[in-house]
């Protein structure tokens, strides 16, 4: 039984949860209660009745006696039968003082216990407890641990600014004017101007959509409340409401914020879609009310962001709510150097004078601002474990080589008819592009098995 609760106890360690935690606790109360059933009872004193009793007292064979009220009497014989020298007398009444004159009478010692706790009804209420406990634990995890209304969006810290933002120009010159926007409210509402009250930034993952939200909102010196669409789903009615008022209680309460909510098409999705909820609907409805109801001088701003524009709600996108839509691509090649160089100099990462940004640049063609910054960490890394003082260009052609096609594959089994075939392959695709495809220099050529590739020509 202890080996059962050691691995419980280990299992439990292991798992963290609070749900797991009481559910483990529940599991060793009702195992507790099974042991308690089921176990050998040892064989206790002889049982003898009430009159039998009385009997031996007046006839001198009883010591003494010890009356627990409402279950039973023990008594110390002096002479037991067959040789017993203490008895049970099973004594349900609650009144004892009969028992008590008797044994007065025959000059009997008498003690007094307490009545008995019932083990199985303190181990049945533990049960019970617990379970109403982990309902409560799962229901409060459920709800967000915040109640009904929950408490979505976290305030992020508005210490960025655009200067920690690289590429992406135009996109920047919008949000520059939204920056205007909430410094200077009263001066476009003195004017006629309406204040846009929703932006939504559409592109590609890993473009830097929540570094520019947070930047805006720190250019700007206002809180930036910080939430996914996810945050408003769930299983229970009102909850998505609740918590879409109380995000826009919070922002209208701060005077001026910027409410960034990732993944907004989750939020936003069109109503009555195939695998939809009808409490994502009224989730979405109580939304776009929040949206037309705050007002534009108040100088709160809904930064919307998105891979997958198309799956909005076109009530959404309408003028009046999220009137500007910006475009966050992938960066372009002067913006890619910019990236690089900004990923650099914030990280502190000491470059080798042999490694030149603008050419490796040209060779991270379609990639993200997240793809370069984990380019440049890798590199670092590949120079920490080949124990250099600086990053040189061995380390970023091995760094993106990993990005781009993943680790080498040491030790695969190859032929040498294989390794022909795949050298002639990409013998072929070099040949070509250096005599069609002039303004695109060849790089690069190998036949070192990569991820799913067994050789690549890169230009």
């Amino acid at each position: 039984m202890g080996t059962i609760f050691s691995a419980v106890a280990r299992s439990l360690r292991r798992l963290g949860s609070p749900v797991f935690i009481i559910g483990g606790i529940l599991v060793v109360l009702v195992g507790l209660v099974s042991f308690a059933l089921t176990r050998p009872r040892l064989p206790g004193p002889l049982t003898m009745s009430y009159g039998a009793l009385l009997t031996a007292m007046h006839t001198g064979q009883v010591d003494s006696i010890q009356v627990r009220t409402g279950s039973e009497v023990r008594a110390w014989l002096s002479r037991g039968e067959s040789g017993a020298k203490q008895v049970r007398i099973i004594y349900p009444a609650s009144d004892a003082s009969p028992l008590v004159t008797a044994a007065a009478a025959a000059n009997v010692g008498v003690s007094f216990l307490p009545k008995p706790i019932d083990i199985t009804l303190v181990i049945g209420l533990l049960v019970l407890l617990t379970g109403i406990t982990l309902m409560a634990v799962m229901v409060r995890r459920q709800l967000g641990g915040g109640g009904m209304s929950g408490d979505a969006g976290v305030t992020a810290a508005t210490t960025v600014t655009f200067q920690d933002v690289a590429g992406n120009t135009g996109a920047i010159a919008d949000l520059r004017e939204i920056v205007s926007f909430l410094k200077h409210p009263q001066r476009f509402a003195a004017m006629g101007a309406r204040i846009p009250k929703g932006l939504l930034l559409e592109g590609p993952p890993g473009t830097g959509k929540t570094l520019m939200a947070r930047a805006l909102a720190g250019e700007a010196g206002v809180p930036c409340f910080v939430a996914a669409g996810s945050d408003f789903t769930g299983t229970y009615v009102g909850q998505g409401v609740q918590r879409i008022k109380g995000l826009f209680k919070k922002a209208r309460k701060a005077g001026g914020a910027v409410i960034f909510i990732d993944e907004i098409d989750t939020l936003g999705g069109r109503r009555g879609r195939e695998q939809g909820h009808n409490e994502d609907d009224r989730t979405l409805n109580q939304f776009l009310v929040e949206l037309d109801g705050f007002d534009p001088s108040v100088g709160v701003v809904v930064v919307g962001a998105t891979n997958r524009a198309g799956d909005l709600d076109p009530a959404l996108l309408r003028k009046g709510r999220f009137d500007r839509s910006v475009t966050v691509g992938l960066p372009t090649v002067s913006e890619r150097e910019e990236i690089l160089a900004l990923h650099v100099r914030d990280r502190g990462v000491p470059l080798d004078p042999d490694v030149d940004l603008t050419r490796l640049a040209r060779l991270m063609t379609g990639t993200s601002g997240a793809d370069l910054a984990g380019l440049i960490n890798e590199a670092a890394i590949l120079a920490v474990k080949t124990g250099s003082t600086t990053v040189d260009w061995s380390h970023i052609e091995e760094a993106r080589d990993r990005v781009l096609l993943g680790r080498a594959q040491e030790g695969l089994a190859v032929t040498d008819h294989e390794r022909t075939l795949v050298a002639l392959h990409e013998a072929g695709h070099a040949l070509a592009g250096v005599v069609f495809c002039t303004a695109d220099p060849l790089h690069k050529v190998t036949i070192q098995p990569r991820g799913r590739a067994m050789g690549v020509a890169f230009f």
